[in-house]
């Protein structure tokens, strides 16, 4: 008969404290979803200001450390054509392909890619997969020409590199020449 009676107060007691975890786990987990989550998108974006901030510091230290007067474009590319070409080389337009010799540094000097080991770089400018900060480069360059272009993340890879040899938040550094300009025929 105790041994009953011990059950069922057993039982009770497992009834009663399941219900009231279970109803304190819903009411915390309601209560916690949601400004959480609010908080955690204003956190990121708060990152995200703080990255943009950091990169451009490090990128106007970068010229002030190499002497370069780069000049800053509305997007945030910086750039400086320091080879000229004579005033009837062909300049660059969209649908247009350009070939160009190139070298591709990290901002801490690591050599990502050059023309030297691989090759020229050919591209379709406006359609081909390149990056935006390149594109918009060569559409301010004319063929002969030098430049050096800071390009920073936003332009580049991103957030999320390449997934190769460049990482998040890589502010690019071209030299590149302009080898050929190829003009497609008129449909």
């Amino acid at each position: 008969m105790k041994s009953s009676a011990f059950f069922c107060l057993f039982c009770a007691s497992t009834l009663v404290l399941g219900s009231i975890a279970g109803g304190c786990r819903q009411k915390v987990v309601t209560a916690e979803t949601t400004p959480v989550q609010n908080h955690t998108k204003e956190d990121m974006l708060a990152a995200q200001e703080i990255a943009v901030r950091q990169e451009k510091e490090n990128i106007e230290a970068f010229c002030r450390r190499s002497g370069w007067d780069l000049k800053k474009t509305g997007s945030g590319l910086y750039m400086d054509i320091y080879e000229k070409a004579e005033t009837k080389a062909p300049g660059v337009a969209r649908g247009n392909a350009v070939r160009l010799r190139y070298t591709l540094h990290l901002l801490n000097g690591q050599l990502i890619a050059s023309s030297d080991e691989e090759g020229l770089k050919t591209f379709i400018v406006g359609e081909s997969d390149v990056e935006a900060g390149l594109t918009e480069a060569v559409l301010c360059m004319r063929r002969g020409e030098r430049a050096r272009i800071l390009i920073p993340s936003h332009l580049a890879y991103g957030f999320s590199g390449n997934g190769g040899s460049i990482p998040p938040m890589a502010t690019l550094l071209y030299d590149i020449r302009i080898e050929e300009v190829l003009v497609p025929p008129k449909k």
